[in-house]
């Protein structure tokens, strides 16, 4: 990774939103507006960003509904050619649904039509890797795996505070990880 990359959480996430293996094993080829797939939204907040630090998290029911919502339309190409098994985005797929996530932190209008969509869900993709909880669960999740299972307070921390400070580019986090005692 390129250390001096902005937003490279945010490029992860949504490569990850747009990687055909992640979609079929989320059920992308069901993701509709009218049956969001609740599987990609939990797994974008649980396992991607905000997470679950020792049973406390920040979102809710309603947030992964709308989190799905919003990445609603996301699936892959079923046809028979070249392209088959590529990503793709389906306006006709996509919830037209008002959406607010995180009590109003994030909201999108209800719109006429899927042609924003996609968009939408990179903004939103680029608001969850800026979140603080997205910083606080990764730098947790870093620390969890390369010092202890009950990583220190005040590393967990200088972590995240690291990774805010770098627009989400994980080098320098894991810089200041493996140089800490």
């Amino acid at each position: 990774l390129d250390q001096d990359a902005p937003a490279i959480g945010q490029n992860l996430l949504v490569a990850m939103a747009q990687d055909p293996a992640m979609l079929v094993w989320l059920d992308g080829r069901l993701n509709t507006r009218t049956r969001p797939q609740e599987n990609f939204g939990r797994e974008i907040l649980e396992l991607h960003t905000l997470g679950i630090i020792k049973g406390e998290q920040v979102y809710t029911e309603a947030d992964m509904r709308g989190v799905a919502k919003i990445m609603s339309g996301r699936t892959i190409r079923w046809n028979n050619d070249a392209n088959k098994y590529n990503y793709m985005f389906s306006t006709g797929w996509h919830s037209r649904d008002a959406v607010s996530i995180l009590g109003g932190q994030w909201t999108r209008p209800a719109r006429a039509n899927g042609n924003s969509g996609e968009a939408d869900g990179d903004a939103l993709l680029g608001f969850l890797a800026r979140h603080p909880s997205t910083a606080r669960h990764l730098a947790y999740k870093l620390c969890r795996r390369f010092v202890s299972d009950d990583p220190p307070a005040a590393l967990v921390d200088r972590l995240a505070s690291v990774y805010q400070a770098n627009d989400t580019a994980i080098a320098p986090v894991l810089r200041e990880l493996f140089l800490s005692n």
